[in-house]
């Protein structure tokens, strides 16, 4: 999981919460989580963007 700093910050107090909530949605899958501050990616326009107050995942399966 990748959990925008910001964001993280401002939650610090319900963090338990959060990973209560990834708990929830991918029961028994283990997770590891790193806070990053300045989130970039390519967008369907194929132009480099800044996101901000982000969070995603990659998940794989058998």
């Amino acid at each position: 999981m990748i959990y925008c700093g910001g964001c993280m910050l401002a939650v610090q107090e319900q963090l338990d919460d959060v990973a209560a909530g990834v708990r929830e949605a991918l029961p028994g899958v283990p997770f590891l989580g790193v806070f990053t501050f300045g989130e970039q990616g390519v967008v369907l326009d194929g132009r480099n963007r800044h996101g901000n107050l982000m969070i995603s995942a990659i998940v794989f399966g058998a």
